[in-house]
């Protein structure tokens, strides 16, 4: 053994002069006890080989999983002879990562005089290379702890190798204090759950993990040579190991009691959470943030961390947001949330629900909180749906907020249920020399046994500003609406304007309180003294509800369907009373909106519009309906012709031009040629019109009944709009009887001058002349017709404003011609007669 002590010293020091260098710290602090090294990541913890007396300490948790890469693949190198000061202050150190022969953990081996505490290892992976067969001195934090001081500190994980190894340390011959450990160790001989081998001092420390050698392998340690273990435990079940170097082996659900742990110091060092093995206060033991003080309180956010309230019994807490609670329904096997017990620190819900809360259990002391001491403050805590139920006969105690009051319960309520034997309230179980102000119980409460009440079961103290409602179902004996029983012979209960619901509680009478109607309880002017403009608020029939919890109810939306018109300019615009059919809500509305208020064509048909109500406490609720738009009002079009008279009525077709003018509120309007009708028969003098179609030019034949009053064409155009209104007009073409009877014919006027044209001699012999003065310059167009519409003469004058032509016709015979004038977009037909 001695020869072996002098080749493992010798190891350790050829180890700790291949790692020393000349690199200084690369993080801040100079290494002395006034100005230690401050580490903030792994590179700076493994520089701690660079100075192995000096002071270290970490100043936030480490990421050390990139160690399994480093070193091709041996990862972390321990540090080695260590003789100074480690401080992790409550942070942990996770992942790290070390695979090499002999004598490794985060630190190698400490010299006499080195201090580790406070420090968390998690989730390690520390494995000598050599396993099996030569891989010795092996553990979590220390391989070799050579005089060595450890206290405060713990690791989890798994550690393997094959001499001397352990879930904390390889070997001991220093102190281990107040740590523990949890991780899985394996090895051949002398292995412990916590050391490996041990010649020096363990005391208040403990093991869960499980033990795998061949022999000399213990629960807690697996050879001991001459050291002292005092009070300290390893748990038989989990580790697989009944027997062990030293230490006390525990059950499993004896390891969870803190009875088991004589000596230990739970009120600075340790704290035991529900159904859990002991943690170090050194360590944030709350999953959420906040350190527990006053100006730092624990943040709840979920079920899971208030249940951990169990873990720092004297500290403050808030809750963030509501909390779910229903999944406590199946936690330890049926048996529900474990009650906060004992609780003398502070839990400010800050206006949030708890919901679906659930206990079950054979004992007493039931409710969120199992008791609270005379220093704890719960307000502003609801708890909404509750199912707590004490079952057996000694089920006493029972509360839906708190099994036993001995603080102060400020703006607090339960509604749900609560079940129980003697001593049981919706709100509290049992006060004693307690306070519950401004509060109230609507849960049903329901025992077999006495001293039962809506609000609390047996009271001592101070009752104010508080009412109950729920059904309170028990024995004959001391039972009442509000309190069960006033404990007169200790003190008695001080009730001040606090009452109960003589119907919904099923209860008359009620020691302490004022019963009233279901009526006068929704009434505010029941409630004497009560501040219902800083605390309470009174909502239409309803019981008072407190300010300090936002009203969660929302509103209900009520919408109805309509059907709008768009205006002549195609809009229409509607408001939120359009669609509203009466929405309500018990503590007023404070505004009704729709998300679309204004309506074009784009918008014809069916539209879903959205009525959101906000009330009085900004909770919303919406309703979808439909907005139908229609658009009724038809296109308007005008047609006009041209020509618009045919003449001579010579039986020739001639074109018809037409020119269409839509308007409409709405685009998308479309025209279409319908029908040409006359006052004669026109079977065959109607060519090129294509019906239904946008046809703007047909051909009309210039004929009419020469008995007649002259031939009226009337062409019929339809306008129909995108919503399938339609509009129709019509213009004529006349072909008529006489040309100078026809009105807006220059012939009718039966002169010779007209717009400034002049036709001379009239009757003529051989000769005509033809003058005529413009406004502007304009093409003429001379044309010459006998009786049978023949064309027999034409000339063309372009770009005149005065006009002055002879046309010799001498050669025509004697007889009645017309001479048509064309200038611009006017027309002139005159008679002239050739003697």
């Amino acid at each position: 053994m001695k020869k072996f002590i002098i080749f493992l010293l010798a190891f350790i020091t050829i180890q700790s002069l291949l790692i020393i260098d000349c690199y200084a710290f690369s993080g801040l602090g100079s290494g002395t006890s006034g100005d230690p090294y401050q580490i903030t990541n792994v590179n700076q913890l493994q520089e701690m080989n660079n100075n192995l007396n000096a002071y270290y300490i970490l100043m936030n948790d480490i990421d050390a999983s990139v160690t399994s890469s480093w070193n091709s693949g041996a990862g972390f190198m321990p540090i080695y002879n260590f003789i100074g000061t480690f401080d992790g202050l409550g942070h942990k150190i996770t992942g790290l990562f070390i695979y090499r022969p002999f004598c490794i953990g985060l630190f190698g081996s400490t010299v006499s005089g080195a201090i580790i505490k406070n420090v968390g290892l998690v989730d390690v992976k520390i494995t000598g290379s050599g396993y099996p067969g030569g891989s010795n001195y092996i553990g979590a934090l220390v391989g070799y702890n050579n005089g060595g001081t450890i206290t405060n500190s713990y690791a989890t994980g798994s550690v393997r190798g094959d001499l001397r190894i352990g879930g904390l340390v390889g070997e001991n011959t220093g102190t281990i204090t107040n740590s523990y450990t949890t991780a899985s160790v394996t090895g051949v001989y002398h292995v412990g759950g916590l050391s490996g081998s041990n010649y020096g001092a363990i005391t208040n420390s403990y093991a869960t993990g499980r033990v795998t050698a061949y022999f000399l392998q213990g629960g807690l340690i697996g050879w001991n040579n001459g050291g002292t273990i005092t009070n300290s435990y390893w748990d038989k079940e989990t580790s697989g190991q009944t027997t062990s170097g030293g230490g006390t082996g525990k059950t499993t659900a004896e390891m969870k009691t803190q009875s088991t742990y004589i000596g230990w110091d739970f009120t600075n060092i340790w704290c035991m959470c529900t159904n859990d093995y002991p943690k170090l206060k050194a360590f944030q033991l709350l999953s959420g943030s906040g350190s527990g003080t006053s100006d730092d309180p624990y943040r709840i956010t979920n079920i899971e961390q208030l249940q951990e309230m169990n873990c720092d019994l004297d500290a403050y807490y808030i809750l963030m947001n509501e909390i779910d609670a229903s999944a406590t329904s199946s936690w330890n096997s049926g048996a529900g949330f474990v009650p906060i017990d004992n609780f003398t620190g502070t839990l400010d819900g800050q206006g949030h629900n708890i919901t679906g809360l659930f206990i079950n259990r054979h004992t007493m002391g039931l409710g969120l909180l199992g008791g609270i001491g005379s220093s704890a403050i719960i307000k502003n805590v609801g708890l909404v749906n509750v199912n707590i139920t004490g079952s057996g006969g000694s089920s006493n105690f029972i509360g839906g907020l708190v099994a036993y009051n001995c603080g102060a319960i400020i703006n607090c309520y339960v509604t749900g249920s609560v079940k129980g034997d003697q001593r049981t309230g919706g709100l509290v179980g049992m006060m004693y020399h307690g306070t519950i102000t401004n509060s109230y119980a609507t849960a049903s409460v329901t025992s077999s046994s006495y001293q039962v009440g809506g609000l609390v079961g047996t009271s001592v103290g101070t009752i104010t500003n508080c009412y109950a409602t729920g059904r309170v179902t028990a024995g004959s004996w001391q039972v009442g609406g509000l309190n069960g029983w006033g404990c007169w012979d200790i003190g008695g209960t001080m009730t001040t304007n606090s009452y109960w619901d003589k119907e919904t509680s099923s209860r008359s009478t009620s020691d302490g309180g004022t019963g009233k109607t279901t009526a006068e309880m929704m009434q505010q002017s029941t409630y004497e003294n009560w501040d219902f403009t800083n605390i309470w608020c009174m909502c239409t029939n309803d019981y008072p509800k407190l300010r300090a919890f936002p009203d969660n109810t929302p509103p209900t939306a009520i919408c109805k369907n309509i059907t709008v018109q768009l205006d002549e300019n195609g809009i229409i615009t509607i408001t939120a009373d359009d669609i509203d059919n009466g929405s309500i809500d018990e503590c007023g509305i404070k505004s009704i909106e729709i998300d679309k208020t204004t309506f074009g064509c784009a918008d014809v048909g069916v539209n879903t519009v959205t009525l959101t109500v906000t009330d009085n406490n900004d909770n919303t609720a919406t309703c979808d309906q439909t907005v139908t738009v229609e658009d009724n009002i038809p296109p308007t079009i005008t047609v006009s012709l041209n020509p618009s008279i045919l003449w001579p009525a010579n039986n020739q077709l001639r074109t018809i031009n037409a020119t269409i003018n839509v308007t409409d509120n709405c685009s998308g309007t479309s025209y279409e040629l319908t029908s040409i009708t006359s006052n004669e028969d026109i079977s065959d003098d109607v060519e090129n019109a294509e019906y239904g179609t946008a046809d703007l030019t047909f051909d009309l034949r210039a004929q009419r009944d020469g008995k007649g009053t002259g031939r009226i064409y009337t062409v019929l155009y339809t306008a129909t709009d995108a919503s399938g209104n339609t509009a129709v007009a019509t213009a004529t073409v006349k072909v008529p009887h006489d040309v100078r009877r026809e009105e807006g014919n220059p012939a009718y006027r039966d002169m010779t001058e007209y717009n400034n044209i002049i036709i001379k001699p009239n009757p003529l012999i051989d000769y005509v002349i033809i003058e005529g003065n413009f406004k502007e310059k304009t093409d003429v167009n001379i044309i010459l017709y006998n009786l049978l519409g023949e064309k027999i003469y034409r000339i063309y004058l372009s770009d005149k404003t005065v006009i002055s032509e002879r046309l010799s016709l001498e050669q025509l015979q004697p007889g009645t011609y017309f001479v048509e004038i064309n200038y611009g977009a006017e027309k002139v037909i005159r008679k002239i007669v050739k003697l």
